[in-house]
């Protein structure tokens, strides 16, 4: 019932199931937090006898804590997440403007140590959901493996192509 209520409040008729990541969608993520919180205070609601039986806490307190989390936690819940989610965006913004971190120090002349970035590309990159790489080795900066095992490569006539049969 969900979409077709948010496609009617949104107007926006394209299919969102498709490789769309949660940070990407803030709004549809939190309200997705917000209903399974909801959900699960519910679900701790229905069990309140049982619960103030096993810890020795007074069915009246259990009901009320259920009503007040009912109320409270799953705001809370819209938004913590949604923050999570637009700090994520922030982060994948940063790597795109300044590129990678290299793990490289380097110590300016008036003291100061910065740590040096390799871009993405010339110019800073915009956003647009994709995943960005976060570390350097996921840029190919370590050449390619070696073929073979463990402990020892594979000899070269092994990993030659082979040639065409006529």
């Amino acid at each position: 019932m969900y979409p077709w209520i948010e496609r009617r409040m949104t107007k926006d008729h394209a299919h969102h199931n498709l490789l769309q990541r949660p940070r990407d969608a803030p709004v549809r993520t939190s309200l997705g937090a917000m209903a399974l919180t909801c959900f699960m205070v519910a679900l701790l609601a229905a069990a309140n006898d049982v619960i103030a039986l096993k810890f020795d806490i007074s069915l009246n307190a259990m009901t009320w804590m259920a009503r007040i989390g009912l109320l409270v936690l799953p705001p809370i819940a819209y938004f913590v997440t949604y923050r999570i989610c637009i700090g994520l965006q922030r982060a994948d913004r940063e790597v795109l403007e300044h590129g990678v971190e290299t793990g490289i120090i380097k110590r300016l002349p008036h003291g100061e140590f910065v740590e040096v970035h390799q871009p993405l590309a010339a110019r800073p990159l915009e956003y647009q959901g994709a995943p960005v790489p976060k570390k350097m080795n996921k840029l190919g900066s370590a050449g390619r493996p070696v073929p073979g095992s463990l402990l020892t490569p594979d000899p070269p006539e092994d990993t030659a192509p082979a040639p065409f049969a006529n």
